[in-house]
């Protein structure tokens, strides 16, 4: 088992929590609140590392959840951190789309900001986060799985947006996604979503 880390890899299955249910995609309006909350103190600091960027957009809201049982996940809190520590957090998904340079620098920053860890740590690191994510696909039965999600603390801004939902949908049939004039924060991209590399 991978000794607790300051910034660790995010063990959580590719596609356990579909869209449809993710806080971020489904309910963006919240998602915007959540983040306008955050940043109403103008607080650029990364909650992780001691990072402290200059425009809002390069920090990101992360979503760490847990795995009570094989019928919920639960999301437990947000966090706000720098894009180096997202995407190291994601380094999976992040090796997959992303060049060598970038990769490399992940993987020092993660090093860096875990006390110096070496190369050795980091791939035994990275392989115990996938071992965790292999057992929660078989915990919540497998590829084809999608748990119930309990939002915790963030469960009435979702149901006030299903309760809006709900009633304009009374009013306009045609009405699918009441959020989706609203523009997403750049929250889980990568430097490939935004131009770099």
């Amino acid at each position: 088992m991978t000794t607790a880390r300051i910034l660790a890899f995010d063990p959580t299955p590719a596609g356990l929590i579909t869209p449809a249910k993710s806080l971020r995609l489904a309910f963006k309006y919240q998602w915007k609140l959540i983040r306008q909350r955050h940043f109403k103190d103008g607080d650029l600091s990364c909650q992780i590392c001691p990072a402290v960027v200059a425009e809002a957009r390069h920090i990101h809201a992360h979503e760490v959840y847990s795995f009570p049982n094989p019928q919920i996940v639960h999301l437990d809190r947000i966090i706000f951190i720098c894009t180096d520590c997202h995407d190291a957090i994601h380094l999976e998904r992040t090796r997959g789309r992303c060049k060598k340079p970038y990769i490399q620098k992940l993987e020092e920053h993660y090093c860096r900001v875990n006390g110096g860890l070496s190369a050795a740590d980091l791939k035994k690191d990275f392989a115990d986060a996938q071992q965790q994510g292999f057992a929660l696909r078989e915990f919540y039965g497998g590829a084809a799985a999608s748990p119930d999600i309990d939002y915790g603390d963030y469960g009435d801004g979702v149901e006030q947006t299903l309760e809006r939902k709900r009633l304009r949908s009374a009013v306009r049939d045609d009405v699918a996604n009441d959020d989706s004039d609203f523009e997403m924060f750049p929250d889980h991209e990568c430097p490939w979503d935004v131009g770099h590399s």
